[in-house]
């Protein structure tokens, strides 16, 4: 959103605003996520704090791709890393699209050494979504704690998910030719033109034995995003 908003505006001056960071103690081992008051701490300048949620932010896994985290863009797949070992495929083409940003400024400000940091480290991540996320006329959405993945074509249910799809054409980092049959893929099963719904993973998941998170109790249908009413129904 920064970089975004650089871009558009060509205000660079934001970046250096300064605003205190929040300090609490690290999660505790098994503990996922905490909702505590935080206090604030030393601040730094906008850049600064960028430059740190970067720096956390882009994990690497077993496969050298983004770790799931608390359930990445979609909460509700938080099961997916129990242990702590899952990957996102989708948030490597979020982090991609991250660092892509990043690097355009690093170069405004004459830094370069650190935009050719993060240009190697998005080709890197880039090389390995390629090497383990593609699944044959899509991308797999996830694999969780024991290397098994969400939205393949061997999958019963989630075999496919619409982000992973659409952000490897966002992220500007996808082999062409695999993101427009990737882009096809979603067309073909997530899209249904006679009901104006666009679905955002499919088959639902329900009745797998696998545990992806909070999203399996909900109902099987409520998944979908509305023509016309441009809102997505959960309930």
């Amino acid at each position: 959103m920064t970089a975004a908003y650089v871009r558009a505006t060509g205000d660079d001056s934001v970046l250096d605003e300064r605003d205190s960071y929040l300090a609490g103690a690290p999660l505790a081992p098994g503990e996922h996520e905490r909702y505590a008051h935080c206090e604030n701490s030393t601040p730094g300048s906008l850049f600064e704090h960028c430059e740190r949620s970067l720096e956390r932010g882009v994990t690497r896994g077993l496969h050298d791709l983004p770790l799931m985290g608390a359930g990445d863009w979609n909460a509700g797949m938080n099961g997916v890393r129990a242990r702590g070992a899952g990957e996102s495929i989708w948030l490597g083409w979020f982090a991609i699209a991250a660092m892509q940003g990043f690097v355009a400024l690093y170069e405004c400000r004459g830094e370069s050494h650190l935009a050719g940091h993060w240009r190697r480290r998005a080709s890197d991540l880039e090389a390995a979504i390629e090497a383990s996320g593609w699944d044959g006329a899509r991308y797999r959405r996830a694999n969780d704690d024991d290397g098994r993945p969400w939205g393949s074509r061997e999958s019963e249910e989630c075999r496919i998910d619409a982000v992973a799809q659409s952000w490897s054409v966002l992220s500007g980092a996808a082999d062409e030719d695999r993101a427009r049959e990737a882009l096809l893929s979603a067309e073909a099963e997530l899209v249904r033109e006679e009901e104006g719904i666009g679905r955002l993973l499919w088959p639902p998941v329900n009745e797998t034995l696998r545990g992806p998170g909070y999203i399996k109790p909900y109902p099987p249908w409520c998944w979908w995003v509305s023509r016309t009413s441009r809102t997505i129904q959960t309930s």
